[in-house]
């Protein structure tokens, strides 16, 4: 899933796309790099970053999603508003890729789902990132966010999960999530994980800025896959399929 940013603000400079022509063209380099989805979003949810307006949000992303439909991709809406998933499925969105797992527009449309979960909302999120039972809790979590979507008509292989890498966690959370990954194939549903470039990565590897975190990105990518991952998040997609690639060429 190649990341674009129509934003001024995203947490890695390298992904700003501040421009609908500028975002059409990242997006046609993922597609040439052989992304597999297109996540397009106009909202950055860094931490601590304050929402932008719902018009500035739609103005960011429906001509790129408009323009991006050529590419022949699926192409995910990244959004936490209802109105901005509505519009984009009608634009050509056929999946929602909402970090906050609420998904209030999930019963609107017939696009597949991605449920994130994060502790409050990207402007307060890391002002508490603690959980009281770790992953068991962020598992119990998604578990019932799933169930929702079932009986609101959706099929189970229209959802995926995303634990919510960085999202109101620790390094300590965020590792604990990577190492138990397999236990949320038990929800039945595919997995999506985004580390890409974040900053518990920084952390772990020492690099302080997020443009040298390519590397720690990389692992990070590949011990998901391992764990049951089928859907990455990047803002690398050639290093990330010439990982995979590689390694698989060795399984």
């Amino acid at each position: 899933m190649g990341v674009v940013n129509v934003t001024t603000d995203s947490f890695y400079p390298g992904s700003r796309r501040p421009t609908a022509a500028a975002a059409l063209a990242e997006a046609q380099k993922a597609a040439a790099e052989g992304a597999g989805i297109l996540d397009i979003g106009g909202q950055s949810t860094r931490p601590r970053s304050g929402p932008v307006s719902l018009a500035k949000e739609l103005d960011a992303i429906l001509p790129v999603i408009e323009q991006a439909k050529s590419l022949g991709l699926p192409i995910s809406a990244d959004t936490l508003r209802p109105e901005v998933a509505q519009a984009a499925v009608r634009t050509g969105a056929s999946i929602i890729n909402d970090i906050s797992g609420l998904l209030p527009a999930a019963n609107a449309s017939d696009a597949a789902l991605i449920i994130g979960d994060m502790r409050g909302n990207p402007e307060t999120m890391q002002r508490w990132p603690r959980s009281n039972d770790g992953v068991f809790d962020i598992y119990r979590r998604l578990s019932a966010r799933v169930a929702a979507c079932q009986a609101g008509g959706a099929a189970l292989d229209q959802i995926a999960i995303d634990p919510g890498f960085g999202f109101g966690k620790s390094v300590a959370h965020n590792q604990a999530l990577i190492h138990h990954l397999p236990l949320f194939l038990g929800l039945g549903v595919t997995i999506a994980v985004g580390v890409s470039r974040k900053g518990s990565l920084g952390y772990l590897s020492g690099t302080r800025r997020p443009e040298d975190r390519l590397p720690a990105s990389l692992a990070a990518a590949m011990t998901a896959v391992n764990g049951g991952a089928t859907i990455l998040r990047v803002h690398d997609v050639a290093a990330t399929r010439q990982m995979l690639q590689v390694a698989r060429s060795f399984s």
